[in-house]
């Protein structure tokens, strides 16, 4: 192949083998990830779906309510305690399918406070929408997330 001086760049053979090389690889990528996308964006998969994070993400901030109720009264508190400190806003619920808005989607909470500590429970409620085979959290004052099954 004959060049003329000063001419650089790709030839057309490289970039089309380059451009078959990167499709296969983000076919092989989409097949892999795909249940776990549609999990998330539809709500159906048990462990990686929207409202589990959710859950997650509320139980940290019931953590961190029990917290802030810890150092003002040295003790931990009810859910009632806690929303008579105002450390969770009236009007919101400790069951999904309650009256009111519920604090966890698709979660019952269940504050159990202890001599030394707590334990929040959120159980999946799957008339309120909770996919089939959701996982049960708990959280405890170390902060420290357990998933567990269903019972």
């Amino acid at each position: 192949m004959k060049t003329c001086a000063g001419q650089r760049g790709f030839s057309l053979i490289g970039i089309l083998l380059s451009a078959v090389i990167v499709s296969i690889l983000l076919v092989m990528a989409l097949q892999t990830y795909q249940p776990v996308l549609t999990g998330m964006q539809t709500g159906t998969g048990p462990t990686n779906s929207v409202g589990m994070n959710m859950s997650r993400v509320r139980m940290r901030s019931l953590q961190q309510a029990e917290a802030m109720y810890y150092a003002v009264h040295r003790e931990y508190g009810t859910w009632d305690q806690l929303v008579a400190d105002e450390q969770i806003p009236r009007g919101y619920s400790p069951h999904a399918g309650g009256p009111g808005t519920p604090f966890v989607p698709c979660h019952d909470i269940d504050i159990q406070v202890t001599r030394n500590g707590f334990v929040i429970t959120a159980t999946p409620n799957t008339e309120a929408g909770a996919p089939e085979g959701s996982l049960v959290l708990r959280l405890d004052q170390t902060g420290q997330i357990e998933e567990v099954q269903a019972e």
